[in-house]
C-alpha cells in the first residue's frame, strides 16, 4: 500500500522545500497544506487568528499551541516567546468570538 500523498508534504529540513512554512513538523504541515498554506509566503500573508479558526474547524482538537506556532512563524521567533503573550492573545480570541 502506498503512503497517502497527504503525509508526503516535505518538512522544514527537506532541501527540496526551502519555502515550506517554518517551525512546523510532519503532522502540522499537511494540515496547513490542506488549508492552502503551502509556503512561508502563504503563511505570512494569512491572518493568524483566522487561520487558527480554520485549523480548529478542520481539526477540532487543535490547541492554542497552533496559534502560538502560526504567530511565531510569521514573526520568526520561538513559539515560547509568543506563549508569553497568552493573556493578550486570549483577549483577542474572545474579542473575535473565537
Amino acid at each position: 500500500m502506498l503512503p497517502s500523498k497527504r503525509f508526503a508534504m516535505p518538512v522544514r529540513s527537506d532541501p527540496e522545500a526551502p519555502d515550506a512554512p517554518q517551525g512546523f513538523g510532519p503532522k502540522t504541515l499537511p494540515v496547513l497544506a490542506d488549508l492552502g498554506i503551502l509556503t512561508q509566503a502563504d503563511l505570512d500573508a494569512a491572518d493568524p487568528f483566522e487561520l487558527y479558526l480554520r485549523c480548529k474547524r478542520y481539526r477540532p482538537g487543535t490547541s492554542l499551541n497552533m496559534l502560538y506556532g502560526l504567530i511565531a512563524s510569521q514573526e520568526r521567533v520561538h513559539w515560547r516567546e509568543v506563549a508569553k503573550r497568552r493573556p493578550q492573545l486570549e483577549a483577542e480570541l474572545r474579542r473575535l468570538g473565537l
